[in-house]
């Protein structure tokens, strides 16, 4: 059996048992943030040459680092085309931060905002209709896998636009592996292991330990009392 996250006292060898790389040549780290969410703020930084950004986590350190191990858990066993590729880690203070490519087009509502501004209407339907095939690419290839991955909190803010202008699915804060998809109590009992999500209480609704955007959630999980994430719930957003 598996230990729970909350378990790992010494994150730095749970990091390279499982794969995950450290980057300890991080630098030219901006000192003002590019996008603030929930439980956590993004910086622009370089490593080696390249451009990236990293998500540091806010609040107590060990609930910073239970956060962000707990992302790291889902992260770390994804490679598609369509999903946000994790280059590592950057171990420095007390709590890592998450290390990923930075994208000059941000998410997919600051994207469609760039290109209203000088493509007819009819380009900019064009461009959403490859974006979505991209976004359902990413889906299904999460659905698919033999442990199957809920992501939790798909919505435009979570997907990104790379140079070549291909969609990625990222974000996965909120994402669990479903043990039994069918199972919801089972499910349920899943995601209480990786603790509650705290969301930002002006953008994100929490019930029962699952964290969503309001504008973006499938109705069962504001109307149903113990709501659950699953693969419907994922394409509805």
């Amino acid at each position: 059996m598996r230990p729970r996250l909350e378990w790992v006292s010494s994150p730095l060898p749970w990091m390279q048992a499982n794969g995950v790389q450290t980057l300890n040549d991080v630098n030219d780290i901006f000192t003002t943030a590019l996008a603030k969410g929930g439980s956590a703020d993004v910086y622009k930084a370089t490593w080696r040459g390249r451009q990236v950004v990293l998500k540091v986590f806010r609040g107590d350190p060990k609930l910073a680092l239970k956060k962000l191990l707990r992302e790291l858990k889902v992260w770390r066993l994804v490679r598609h085309a369509h999903i946000q590729e994790l280059l590592g880690v950057r171990y420095a203070g007390d709590v890592p931060t998450l290390v990923s490519p930075f994208y000059e087009f941000t998410n997919l509502h600051a994207y469609f905002h760039y290109c209203r501004g000088y493509m007819k209407s009819t380009w900019v339907d064009v461009l959403k209709t490859e974006l979505l095939c991209g976004v359902l690419l990413g889906l299904d290839y999460l659905h698919t896998q033999s442990t199957p991955i809920i992501h939790g909190d798909i919505k435009a803010a979570n997907i990104f636009v790379t140079e070549n202008g291909t969609a990625v699915i990222g974000d996965f804060g909120t994402s669990v592996q479903a043990i039994a998809l069918h199972d919801r109590a089972a499910l349920r009992q899943h995601i209480r292991q990786c603790g509650p999500c705290n969301g930002n209480a002006t953008t994100s609704t929490s019930i029962s330990a699952l964290r969503g955007t309001l504008r973006w959630m499938a109705p069962e999980l504001i109307t149903e009392d113990n709501p659950v994430h699953t693969i419907r719930t994922d394409i509805w957003a």
